[in-house]
């Protein structure tokens, strides 16, 4: 994880202040952008190819849902919903 301001702590931010936090994959000199305001919920070789995928929850105002990271970190597919 890297933080803009690395000697705050998550208690040192009010409500509404946390910082947004996003998600990269790094592999060398690779590195690639996942995305933002994520919660990692799993991670293995799901379809047994050799290579890890990732699952991931996504949140927002109106918006639930889970992403799949997969193909060596450079495909996703996202499955969401929204309440009104």
């Amino acid at each position: 994880m890297i933080r803009i301001d690395p000697g705050k702590k998550d208690e040192d931010y009010g409500p509404g202040e946390a910082p947004v936090l996003f998600w990269f994959y790094v592999n060398g000199k690779d590195i690639r952008l996942i995305g933002q305001s994520l919660e990692l919920i799993d991670a293995g070789d799901y379809d047994h190819d050799g290579h890890s995928e990732v699952v991931f929850h996504k949140s927002g105002y109106n918006y639930d849902g889970y992403i799949l990271v997969f193909d060596d970190m450079r495909k996703q597919i996202e499955f969401g919903w929204s309440y009104h």
